[in-house]
């Protein structure tokens, strides 16, 4: 099985979709990892540029954040 290190980038295409096109990307890398094919690797610096990014830009909330956040990771 491979580790890939994952970026903001990927987790946010996945939780809002947009661009469409990167989102379906990130879909199916998550879907591998679901598989088993590859094993999915995040920091903690990551996962708070994924908070500040979800609150400051797409404006959600911090309990919205959690909700969505807590069960990927």
């Amino acid at each position: 099985m491979t580790d890939l290190w994952v970026d903001a980038n990927i987790i946010l295409r996945l939780l809002t979709g947009e661009p469409p096109k990167q989102a379906q990307q990130a879909l199916k890398l998550v879907q591998r990892a679901e598989c088993g094919e590859v094993l999915l690797k995040i920091s903690p610096l990551i996962v708070a540029e994924i908070v500040w990014v979800l609150i400051s830009f797409y404006k959600q909330s911090r309990s919205e954040v959690a909700n969505v956040l807590i069960p990927l990771l």
